[in-house]
Parts: structure tokens; sequence; C-alpha cells
């Protein structure tokens, strides 16, 4: 092999070299640096901690108009809302005092209250306690609509984290996908020195 062919096959691997290098720089400018610094007269800081407010802002704003907004959240804790749970559990607690706590606390009124009587008791109970909790599901669910800020909340949230959590959790979230991105930048490096080593070739 010539040293003009061995020189010609280093420019793919040069190639290949400073396209990985190029996009994992890039990749790595996300997040670095952390603060900004002058650099040949301009200002250069990574562009999550840079527009970190403005992307927290946002994602708020998407999560809460498109994925969780207060109307969808406020009807699911209104389907969700175990009324007939916590109006059996109340009737069980009627039972119990019927059973074990009217004989001794009050036995004359026992004596006047047949099992008929205490049906239509019981029924008429259940029926009042079903109106109380729609009523107070209702106010619990308009409360909920306006103290609710779906998108505060996640701009708060994202504001907090710090540039070392996001990073982590991005690069937990999207290892595969920048690996991917590194590789690419080799091969079309690689794929641009191929072809300027066959030109220079030809040439």
């Amino acid at each position: 092999m010539s040293a003009e062919i061995l020189s010609l096959s280093f420019i793919p691997i040069v190639g290949a070299l400073i396209g990985w290098w190029t996009n994992l720089l890039a990749i790595k400018m996300l997040f670095h640096p952390r603060q900004a610094v002058r650099f040949l007269g301009l200002t250069v800081q990574g562009v999550i901690p840079k527009r970190q407010n403005t992307f927290a802002r946002e994602i708020g704003k998407i999560i809460s108009e498109e994925l969780l907004c207060n109307d969808d959240i406020v009807r699911k804790l209104a389907e969700n809302a175990s009324q007939e749970k916590i109006i059996s559990f109340l009737l069980s607690r009627f039972d119990l005092v019927l059973k074990e706590k009217l004989p001794t606390t009050g036995p004359l009124l026992s004596t006047f209250l047949s099992s008929e009587k205490l049906k239509n008791l019981r029924e008429a109970l259940a029926q009042e306690l079903g109106e109380m909790m729609s009523a107070l599901v209702i106010e619990v669910v308009e409360n909920a609509q306006s103290d609710l800020d779906v998108q505060n909340l996640v701009e708060e949230k994202i504001r907090n984290f710090s540039v070392d959590r996001l990073e982590e959790l991005l690069y937990k979230i999207m290892e595969r996908e920048f690996i991917f991105v590194e590789r690419c930048g080799a091969g079309i490096g690689f794929l641009i020195g191929l072809a300027q080593a066959l030109v220079y070739q030809v040439i």
C-alpha cells in the first residue's frame, strides 16, 4: 500500500472522529457551561441552564392546556369520588350503633323502634347521605377548579430542578437517542471523509 493511499484512508477516519466529537460536543453544550462565560467576545452558556425558566413556562403551559387541563382533572375527581363507599361506611356505623349501643344506652328508645321503623330510618338516612355527598362533591370540585393551577405547579417544579438533576433525567430518558446522534455524526463524518478521499484520488 502506497503512502498516498494510506494517507487518503485516514481522511474517512478523521472525518468520523470529527463528526462524532462535534455531535458529542453539541449534546454536552445543552447543559454546559452551567454559568455564562465569555469566550472570544461571545457569551457562552448551556442551552438548558440559559433557558430553564422559559422551558419551565412552556412545558407547564403545554401540559396544562393539552395534557392535564383543569376541567379534565376536576371531571376525574367527580367520577372517582367514592360516594357509595363513604355512604356504605356511615351506614355500617349506623347499624353498629343500633345493634350494640342502642340497647344499652337507650333501652327505652329501642322498645319503640320496631324492625320496620329501623329499616325506614336507615333508608331515609341513606337517601339523606346521598344528597349530602352529592352536594359535598360539587363543592369540592368547584373549589378544586378554582384553586388548581397545573401550569404553575409544573412550571415551579421544573424551575426548581437543579441543572444537574435535569441532565441526569434527560440522559436517563434519552441515553439511546444521544448515543444514536453521536454515531450518526461519526457515520456522516466518515462518509464525507470517504467522498473527499475519492475526490482526491480522482484528482
